[in-house]
Protein backbone atom coordinates (compact mmCIF):
# COMPACT_ATOMS: atom_id res chain seq x y z
CA UNK A 1 0.00 0.00 0.00
CA UNK A 2 2.67 2.42 0.76
CA UNK A 3 4.01 2.60 -2.44
CA UNK A 4 0.49 3.49 -4.50
CA UNK A 5 1.00 6.65 -2.28
CA UNK A 6 3.24 9.39 -2.21
CA UNK A 7 2.39 10.49 1.04
CA UNK A 8 1.92 8.02 3.94
CA UNK A 9 -1.36 6.13 3.96
CA UNK A 10 -2.15 7.17 7.70
CA UNK A 11 -2.77 10.84 6.09
CA UNK A 12 -5.09 9.33 3.30
CA UNK A 13 -7.03 7.11 5.89
CA UNK A 14 -7.02 10.43 8.31
CA UNK A 15 -8.31 12.36 5.61
CA UNK A 16 -11.08 9.80 4.38
CA UNK A 17 -12.35 10.04 8.13
CA UNK A 18 -12.76 14.07 7.94
CA UNK A 19 -14.62 14.01 4.73
CA UNK A 20 -17.04 10.68 6.28
CA UNK A 21 -17.42 12.78 9.17
CA UNK A 22 -18.62 15.50 7.64
CA UNK A 23 -20.68 14.04 4.93
CA UNK A 24 -22.55 11.78 7.88
CA UNK A 25 -22.74 14.61 10.10
CA UNK A 26 -24.58 16.73 7.38
CA UNK A 27 -26.77 13.78 6.22
CA UNK A 28 -27.90 12.90 9.93
CA UNK A 29 -28.62 16.82 10.37
CA UNK A 30 -30.61 17.19 7.37
CA UNK A 31 -32.36 14.07 8.03
CA UNK A 32 -35.84 14.14 10.48
CA UNK A 33 -37.33 11.18 12.24
CA UNK A 34 -33.81 9.26 11.43
CA UNK A 35 -34.88 5.69 13.01
CA UNK A 36 -32.02 3.13 14.13
CA UNK A 37 -31.92 0.95 10.84
CA UNK A 38 -31.25 3.43 8.40
CA UNK A 39 -29.07 5.21 10.76
CA UNK A 40 -26.62 2.09 10.82
CA UNK A 41 -27.37 1.68 7.00
CA UNK A 42 -26.04 4.98 6.34
CA UNK A 43 -22.69 4.65 8.92
CA UNK A 44 -21.71 1.95 6.66
CA UNK A 45 -22.55 3.27 3.62
CA UNK A 46 -20.68 6.71 3.88
CA UNK A 47 -17.13 5.05 4.67
CA UNK A 48 -16.72 3.73 0.43
CA UNK A 49 -17.98 7.10 -0.41
CA UNK A 50 -15.18 8.81 1.68
CA UNK A 51 -12.44 6.68 0.53
CA UNK A 52 -13.13 6.99 -2.45
CA UNK A 53 -13.76 10.55 -2.82
CA UNK A 54 -10.08 10.67 -1.38
CA UNK A 55 -8.42 8.73 -3.04
CA UNK A 56 -7.28 9.99 -6.45
CA UNK A 57 -5.54 13.29 -5.09
CA UNK A 58 -3.96 11.02 -3.03
CA UNK A 59 -2.44 9.32 -5.10
CA UNK A 60 -0.23 11.85 -7.42
CA UNK A 61 0.63 13.20 -3.63
CA UNK A 62 -1.77 15.76 -3.29
CA UNK A 63 -4.42 17.18 -0.56
CA UNK A 64 -8.15 17.15 -1.09
CA UNK A 65 -8.58 20.77 -0.21
CA UNK A 66 -5.24 21.86 -2.28
CA UNK A 67 -6.03 24.81 -4.92
CA UNK A 68 -6.22 22.27 -7.61
CA UNK A 69 -9.25 21.48 -6.80
CA UNK A 70 -11.60 23.68 -5.89
CA UNK A 71 -13.79 23.68 -8.62
CA UNK A 72 -14.11 19.70 -8.41
CA UNK A 73 -15.37 20.65 -4.41
CA UNK A 74 -17.81 22.78 -5.20
CA UNK A 75 -19.87 21.09 -7.90
CA UNK A 76 -19.34 18.29 -5.42
CA UNK A 77 -20.99 20.43 -2.54
CA UNK A 78 -23.74 21.52 -4.60
CA UNK A 79 -24.87 18.43 -5.13
CA UNK A 80 -24.25 17.07 -1.47
CA UNK A 81 -25.75 20.51 -0.08
CA UNK A 82 -28.54 21.96 -1.92
CA UNK A 83 -31.54 19.29 -2.31
CA UNK A 84 -31.27 18.41 1.55
CA UNK A 85 -30.90 21.50 2.85
CA UNK A 86 -33.88 23.27 0.91
CA UNK A 87 -36.22 20.57 1.55
CA UNK A 88 -35.04 20.77 5.22
CA UNK A 89 -35.64 24.44 5.16
CA UNK A 90 -39.58 23.69 3.84
CA UNK A 91 -40.64 20.19 5.71
CA UNK A 92 -38.45 19.33 8.46
CA UNK A 93 -40.89 20.67 11.16
CA UNK A 94 -44.23 19.12 9.01
CA UNK A 95 -42.73 15.53 7.72
CA UNK A 96 -40.10 12.76 8.46
CA UNK A 97 -37.74 12.12 5.66
CA UNK A 98 -34.19 10.36 5.89
CA UNK A 99 -34.11 9.27 1.98
CA UNK A 100 -31.31 11.88 0.42
CA UNK A 101 -28.53 9.87 0.66
CA UNK A 102 -28.22 9.32 -2.94
CA UNK A 103 -27.50 13.22 -3.24
CA UNK A 104 -24.36 13.08 -1.46
CA UNK A 105 -23.86 9.84 -2.45
CA UNK A 106 -23.49 11.01 -6.26
CA UNK A 107 -21.67 14.33 -5.12
CA UNK A 108 -18.93 12.14 -3.41
CA UNK A 109 -18.82 9.56 -6.14
CA UNK A 110 -18.91 11.97 -8.74
CA UNK A 111 -16.45 14.21 -7.82
CA UNK A 112 -14.21 11.39 -7.52
CA UNK A 113 -14.78 10.24 -11.23
CA UNK A 114 -14.22 13.87 -12.33
CA UNK A 115 -11.06 14.74 -10.50
CA UNK A 116 -9.83 11.02 -11.89
CA UNK A 117 -10.31 11.54 -15.40
CA UNK A 118 -9.22 15.21 -15.41
CA UNK A 119 -5.97 13.71 -13.58
CA UNK A 120 -5.93 11.41 -16.53
CA UNK A 121 -6.18 13.49 -19.51
CA UNK A 122 -3.57 15.90 -18.02
CA UNK A 123 -1.20 12.84 -17.81
CA UNK A 124 -1.45 11.74 -21.42
CA UNK A 125 -2.77 15.04 -23.28
CA UNK A 126 -0.32 17.49 -24.56
CA UNK A 127 -3.45 20.52 -25.38
CA UNK A 128 -3.98 21.65 -21.12
CA UNK A 129 -6.39 24.27 -22.36
CA UNK A 130 -8.06 21.23 -24.28
CA UNK A 131 -8.34 19.22 -21.17
CA UNK A 132 -9.47 22.81 -19.20
CA UNK A 133 -12.36 23.34 -21.65
CA UNK A 134 -13.86 19.65 -21.65
CA UNK A 135 -13.36 19.49 -17.62
CA UNK A 136 -15.34 22.77 -18.25
CA UNK A 137 -17.85 21.53 -19.65
CA UNK A 138 -18.56 18.97 -18.12
CA UNK A 139 -18.54 20.62 -14.17
CA UNK A 140 -21.11 23.07 -16.29
CA UNK A 141 -23.57 20.01 -17.07
CA UNK A 142 -23.35 19.00 -13.68
CA UNK A 143 -24.37 22.40 -11.90
CA UNK A 144 -27.14 22.12 -14.32
CA UNK A 145 -30.00 20.92 -11.27
CA UNK A 146 -28.16 22.42 -8.25
CA UNK A 147 -28.69 26.06 -10.05
CA UNK A 148 -32.24 25.27 -11.14
CA UNK A 149 -32.82 24.49 -7.58
CA UNK A 150 -31.02 27.33 -6.26
CA UNK A 151 -33.37 29.77 -8.58
CA UNK A 152 -36.79 27.53 -7.55
CA UNK A 153 -35.85 27.83 -3.97
CA UNK A 154 -35.26 32.05 -4.54
CA UNK A 155 -38.76 32.51 -6.27
CA UNK A 156 -41.08 29.84 -4.34
CA UNK A 157 -38.66 29.90 -0.43
CA UNK A 158 -39.62 25.79 -1.11
CA UNK A 159 -37.42 22.79 -2.63
CA UNK A 160 -38.40 21.29 -5.63
CA UNK A 161 -41.33 18.75 -4.96
CA UNK A 162 -43.56 16.59 -6.88
CA UNK A 163 -46.48 19.19 -6.97
CA UNK A 164 -43.94 22.02 -8.56
CA UNK A 165 -42.36 19.44 -11.00
CA UNK A 166 -45.79 18.29 -11.89
CA UNK A 167 -47.32 22.03 -12.93
CA UNK A 168 -44.23 22.17 -14.67
CA UNK A 169 -45.08 19.18 -16.10
CA UNK A 170 -48.63 20.34 -17.53
CA UNK A 171 -47.06 23.75 -18.50
CA UNK A 172 -48.44 23.74 -22.17
CA UNK A 173 -44.96 25.39 -24.55
CA UNK A 174 -47.19 27.61 -25.82
CA UNK A 175 -48.37 29.17 -23.02
CA UNK A 176 -44.54 29.23 -21.77
CA UNK A 177 -43.87 31.10 -24.63
CA UNK A 178 -46.90 33.40 -24.12
CA UNK A 179 -45.58 34.10 -20.34
CA UNK A 180 -42.07 34.87 -21.83
CA UNK A 181 -42.89 37.25 -24.15
CA UNK A 182 -44.85 39.04 -21.80
CA UNK A 183 -42.32 39.77 -18.88
CA UNK A 184 -39.28 40.11 -21.62
CA UNK A 185 -36.64 38.08 -23.07
CA UNK A 186 -34.17 39.46 -20.78
CA UNK A 187 -35.07 37.37 -18.03
CA UNK A 188 -33.88 34.53 -20.07
CA UNK A 189 -30.40 36.20 -19.89
CA UNK A 190 -29.82 35.93 -16.31
CA UNK A 191 -29.27 31.64 -16.14
CA UNK A 192 -27.95 31.88 -19.49
CA UNK A 193 -25.13 34.55 -17.89
CA UNK A 194 -24.95 32.59 -15.01
CA UNK A 195 -24.18 29.36 -16.93
CA UNK A 196 -21.27 31.21 -18.88
CA UNK A 197 -20.08 32.74 -15.63
CA UNK A 198 -19.62 29.16 -14.46
CA UNK A 199 -18.15 28.00 -17.67
CA UNK A 200 -15.38 30.86 -17.43
CA UNK A 201 -14.48 30.44 -13.38
CA UNK A 202 -14.61 26.57 -13.94
CA UNK A 203 -12.13 27.22 -16.95
CA UNK A 204 -10.16 29.21 -15.03
CA UNK A 205 -9.56 26.92 -12.03
CA UNK A 206 -8.97 24.04 -14.48
CA UNK A 207 -6.11 26.20 -15.82
CA UNK A 208 -4.56 26.26 -12.39
CA UNK A 209 -5.08 22.27 -11.91
CA UNK A 210 -3.16 21.97 -15.55
CA UNK A 211 -0.38 23.24 -13.80
CA UNK A 212 0.01 20.23 -11.62
CA UNK A 213 3.52 18.42 -12.33
CA UNK A 214 2.56 14.65 -13.80
CA UNK A 215 5.57 13.84 -15.48
CA UNK A 216 7.29 12.28 -12.72
CA UNK A 217 3.81 10.26 -11.90
CA UNK A 218 4.96 7.02 -13.56
CA UNK A 219 3.94 4.53 -11.15
CA UNK A 220 1.99 1.85 -12.87
CA UNK A 221 -0.20 0.98 -10.33
CA UNK A 222 -1.20 4.67 -9.58
CA UNK A 223 -1.91 4.77 -13.41
CA UNK A 224 -4.05 1.36 -12.83
CA UNK A 225 -5.74 2.84 -9.63
CA UNK A 226 -6.59 6.17 -11.48
CA UNK A 227 -8.22 4.11 -14.41
CA UNK A 228 -10.37 2.04 -11.77
CA UNK A 229 -11.86 4.95 -9.64
CA UNK A 230 -12.56 6.66 -13.22
CA UNK A 231 -14.52 4.01 -14.25
CA UNK A 232 -16.15 2.73 -10.99
CA UNK A 233 -16.95 5.83 -9.61
CA UNK A 234 -18.43 7.30 -12.85
CA UNK A 235 -20.08 4.13 -13.21
CA UNK A 236 -21.68 4.19 -10.37
CA UNK A 237 -22.81 7.73 -10.39
CA UNK A 238 -24.14 7.05 -13.46
CA UNK A 239 -26.72 4.44 -11.45
CA UNK A 240 -27.56 6.28 -8.99
CA UNK A 241 -28.01 9.88 -10.63
CA UNK A 242 -32.13 9.07 -11.69
CA UNK A 243 -32.31 8.01 -7.42
CA UNK A 244 -31.22 11.29 -6.27
CA UNK A 245 -34.30 13.39 -5.21
CA UNK A 246 -35.05 15.69 -8.22
CA UNK A 247 -34.69 12.90 -10.64
CA UNK A 248 -36.67 10.51 -8.60
CA UNK A 249 -39.56 13.41 -8.10
CA UNK A 250 -39.48 13.75 -12.50
CA UNK A 251 -39.77 10.30 -12.84
CA UNK A 252 -42.85 9.45 -10.43
CA UNK A 253 -44.36 12.93 -12.31
CA UNK A 254 -43.44 11.50 -15.31
CA UNK A 255 -45.39 7.77 -14.86
CA UNK A 256 -48.00 9.42 -13.17
CA UNK A 257 -48.94 11.22 -16.31
CA UNK A 258 -47.76 7.87 -18.51
CA UNK A 259 -50.34 5.98 -16.32
CA UNK A 260 -52.90 8.82 -16.27
CA UNK A 261 -53.18 8.75 -19.81
CA UNK A 262 -53.60 5.00 -19.94
CA UNK A 263 -56.50 5.49 -17.73
CA UNK A 264 -59.55 5.53 -20.30
CA UNK A 265 -57.87 2.98 -22.23
CA UNK A 266 -57.17 0.23 -19.41
CA UNK A 267 -60.65 1.26 -18.02
CA UNK A 268 -62.83 0.40 -20.88
CA UNK A 269 -60.90 -3.30 -21.57
CA UNK A 270 -61.40 -3.82 -17.81
CA UNK A 271 -64.96 -2.49 -18.10
CA UNK A 272 -65.45 -5.01 -20.97
CA UNK A 273 -64.56 -7.97 -19.19
CA UNK A 274 -66.03 -7.52 -15.67
CA UNK A 275 -68.08 -10.06 -14.06
CA UNK A 276 -69.86 -9.71 -11.18
CA UNK A 277 -71.11 -12.91 -9.49
CA UNK A 278 -73.72 -12.10 -7.00
CA UNK A 279 -74.61 -13.33 -3.79
CA UNK A 280 -76.06 -16.52 -2.31
CA UNK A 281 -78.66 -15.72 -0.73
CA UNK A 282 -79.26 -12.16 -2.40
CA UNK A 283 -78.85 -9.27 -0.14
CA UNK A 284 -81.93 -7.30 1.51
CA UNK A 285 -81.80 -3.39 1.02
CA UNK A 286 -80.69 -1.76 2.49
CA UNK A 287 -77.27 -3.70 2.57
CA UNK A 288 -73.60 -2.55 4.58
CA UNK A 289 -70.46 -2.89 2.62
CA UNK A 290 -67.29 -1.66 4.78
CA UNK A 291 -63.94 -1.05 2.82
CA UNK A 292 -60.75 -1.20 5.17
CA UNK A 293 -57.56 0.35 3.60
CA UNK A 294 -55.90 0.98 6.57
CA UNK A 295 -54.82 3.83 8.94
CA UNK A 296 -53.94 7.27 8.01
CA UNK A 297 -50.27 6.48 9.17
CA UNK A 298 -46.77 6.42 8.07
CA UNK A 299 -45.56 2.64 8.29
CA UNK A 300 -43.05 3.95 10.51
CA UNK A 301 -45.10 4.63 13.16
CA UNK A 302 -47.11 0.40 12.71
CA UNK A 303 -45.56 -2.31 14.53
CA UNK A 304 -46.02 -4.61 11.66
CA UNK A 305 -42.73 -2.46 10.17
CA UNK A 306 -41.18 -2.09 13.41
CA UNK A 307 -39.37 -3.63 16.01
CA UNK A 308 -41.27 -1.13 18.72
CA UNK A 309 -44.89 -2.73 19.47
CA UNK A 310 -47.46 -0.91 19.91
CA UNK A 311 -46.63 2.66 18.59
CA UNK A 312 -49.47 2.93 16.04
CA UNK A 313 -51.18 6.51 16.93
CA UNK A 314 -54.51 4.88 16.27
CA UNK A 315 -53.99 1.92 18.20
CA UNK A 316 -52.55 3.89 21.22
CA UNK A 317 -55.95 6.80 20.92
CA UNK A 318 -57.77 3.86 21.37
CA UNK A 319 -56.31 0.76 23.52
CA UNK A 320 -52.82 2.27 25.32
CA UNK A 321 -52.90 -1.00 27.74
CA UNK A 322 -55.35 -3.78 26.44
CA UNK A 323 -54.62 -5.89 23.85
CA UNK A 324 -58.40 -6.88 22.78
CA UNK A 325 -61.44 -5.13 21.81
CA UNK A 326 -65.01 -5.89 23.66
CA UNK A 327 -67.28 -4.76 21.12
CA UNK A 328 -71.21 -4.63 22.41
CA UNK A 329 -74.09 -5.33 20.73
CA UNK A 330 -75.45 -1.37 21.03
CA UNK A 331 -72.09 -0.49 19.35
CA UNK A 332 -73.10 -2.22 16.26
CA UNK A 333 -77.03 -1.35 16.44
CA UNK A 334 -78.22 0.68 13.82
CA UNK A 335 -77.27 3.87 14.35
CA UNK A 336 -74.43 6.45 12.45
CA UNK A 337 -71.72 4.86 14.82
CA UNK A 338 -72.28 1.62 13.33
CA UNK A 339 -69.71 1.60 10.37
CA UNK A 340 -67.20 3.74 12.52
CA UNK A 341 -66.71 0.97 15.27
CA UNK A 342 -67.03 -1.71 13.02
CA UNK A 343 -64.31 -0.75 10.53
CA UNK A 344 -62.56 -0.11 13.74
CA UNK A 345 -62.35 -3.60 14.42
CA UNK A 346 -61.72 -4.75 11.29
CA UNK A 347 -58.75 -2.54 11.38
CA UNK A 348 -57.44 -3.88 14.39
CA UNK A 349 -57.60 -7.78 13.71
CA UNK A 350 -56.09 -6.99 10.13
CA UNK A 351 -53.70 -4.90 11.13
CA UNK A 352 -52.67 -5.78 15.00
CA UNK A 353 -53.85 -9.29 14.72
CA UNK A 354 -56.01 -8.61 17.93
CA UNK A 355 -58.08 -11.85 19.11
CA UNK A 356 -61.43 -9.14 19.79
CA UNK A 357 -63.78 -10.45 22.12
CA UNK A 358 -67.67 -9.37 20.17
CA UNK A 359 -69.89 -10.65 23.15
CA UNK A 360 -73.08 -10.76 21.18
CA UNK A 361 -71.87 -9.54 18.34
CA UNK A 362 -74.03 -10.84 14.90
CA UNK A 363 -72.50 -13.28 12.75
CA UNK A 364 -71.06 -10.94 10.03
CA UNK A 365 -68.12 -9.60 12.48
CA UNK A 366 -67.14 -12.74 14.00
CA UNK A 367 -63.84 -12.27 13.20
Amino acid sequence: MKQLFKKPVWNYLLSALFVYILTFGYYYLVSNGLGDKPFYLQMRRFVPCALVAVLPVYLIGYSLLSKYFLSHIFVGLSWIITYPTFYWLTYHSTVQFFSNHFDISFGLYGTAALIALHILLLKFLKNKSLVSITIAFFQTLLMALPVFQWIYFALYHSSVTEPGLMALYQTNPNEALEFIKTIGYQYLLAPVAIFCLLFYLFYKANKITGSIALQTWTNKKSLAFMLVIFLGAGYYSCSIFTSTRLLEHYGEVRDYFISARQYSVNHVKNFASLSVTPTKPLWKKPGTVILIIGESASRNFMSAYTKTENDSILRNHFIPKEHFVILRPSDVAPSKETPFSSSLLLVFNSQYRISPVLGDAPGPLRL
